[in-house]
């Protein structure tokens, strides 16, 4: 789906379409192999599927990624904070039929907020400092691509003006249509909404059968 939001979508792709680069995957680089004076790197020398291989070029560049003992004496948090309702924030449909999504964020601030007052807790505990200083900690925020939980697209309330459903989730212009996903939310309060959409699910179920005797 493209969906992932690092170095595989800004950097690796974009690179591919160049007919002189050659990706390799899977290839574990054990050693540089140098000249007899040591000035220059004469080879490296790669394990591929069980296979020692060597490559050569003018310049060698080393990139890699020194954490991977650091992850596996880490913890992951996961914060979530919540856009709040803003009518620019919506899912449209494009005039050739595909699924658009505008979104600005908001509420910055108060995940801000959120993300210095969780870091102080854990440095009050003294977590991890016989690894790393309690002051350093990796943090990133998914990517648009990770969107998720998306509500108020058909929000239920008394006003048709203000809102697409009422509060049994029948649409105010049509009789017989009903919405009972996500939509109706006006809000999800930052937490997994399924459990409430069943829920609502179930009270407009009991509704309409109430209508259909």
């Amino acid at each position: 789906m493209n969906a992932k939001g690092d170095a595989d979508v800004t950097c690796i792709r974009p690179a591919e379409q160049f007919d002189n680069v050659t990706l390799i995957t899977k290839a574990k680089v054990e050693r540089l192999l140098t000249s007899d004076s040591g000035r220059e790197v004469t080879a490296v020398v790669a394990e591929i599927d069980g296979e020692m291989c060597r490559f050569s070029g003018d310049i060698v560049v080393v990139a890699c990624e020194v954490f991977m003992s650091m992850a596996h004496h880490s913890v992951d948090w996961w914060l979530t904070a919540e856009d709040l309702p803003d009518p620019n924030n919506r899912v449209t449909l494009t005039k050739d039929g595909s699924i658009q999504l505008s979104y600005t964020p908001n509420n910055t601030a108060a995940y801000d907020r959120l993300l210095h007052r969780w870091s102080d807790v854990l440095k009050s505990i003294e977590c991890g400092e016989q690894i790393l200083p309690c002051s350093f900690y990796f943090k990133k925020k998914l990517p648009l691509q990770g969107v998720a939980h998306q509500c108020g697209t058909c929000c239920f309330g008394d006003d048709p003006k203000t809102s697409v459903l009422d509060l049994n989730c029948r649409t105010h212009d049509i009789d017989n249509l009903y919405v009972v996903d996500g939509s109706f939310f006006r809000s999800s309060a930052a937490v997994n909404p399924t459990l409430t959409i069943i829920a609502n699910a179930l009270r407009v179920g009991d509704h309409l059968i109430d209508r259909m005797k």
